[in-house]
């Protein structure tokens, strides 16, 4: 049974699967589609498990190339992260952001002025805890797999304080 590549420019972007009719018959390619659709296919030669993401150049598909972040821009996207995630955090209590709660600090409104408190110390100590595995890492011990695993390691939100 035929499989076919949807090619936009050079890259795999869809994957059509063989249809076969009532007898088990496998129904032409060309009866499923419009041509100009048509055209944008390629056959996947027997026994290659090509993806979506592969490349394709004269019919050949290949892997695309493993991506290795460096160092710097692993730390940046971390960084955006503990971000998102701080920011998150401030939207549960009903903030726009981490920086718009701290910026109750010191309101009349002694509720206000509490969650702004202690959304500064959590803000603290989840950079406290990021620069410590940036430290770690940048001398030498092995960086978190991932993002999900980085996160993991920071510091749990607070309890909402009650005046």
């Amino acid at each position: 049974m035929k499989r076919y590549a949807r090619i936009d420019g050079i890259s795999v972007v869809e994957i059509i699967e063989p249809m076969v009719d009532a007898n088990d018959k496998e129904i032409d390619i060309s009866t499923r589609f419009h041509p100009d659709f048509v055209a944008t296919l390629r056959e996947i030669p027997n026994g290659q498990n090509v993806r979506i993401g592969w490349t394709c150049v004269s019919s050949t598909f290949a892997e695309p190339e493993p991506v290795t972040l460096t160092p710097d821009e692993i730390r940046i996207n971390y960084e955006a992260a503990a971000q998102v995630m701080l920011d998150e955090f401030a939207k549960t209590w009903g903030y726009d952001s981490c920086e718009r709660m701290i910026s109750y600090i010191g309101s009349a409104n002694a509720q206000w002025d509490a969650e702004g408190r202690a959304g500064r110390q959590y803000r603290d100590d989840v950079w406290s805890a990021a620069h410590s595995i940036d430290v770690a890492v940048t001398g030498g011990a092995e960086p978190p797999a991932n993002e999900a695993e980085f996160l993991a390691m920071l510091p749990t939100p607070p309890t909402r304080p009650t005046v």
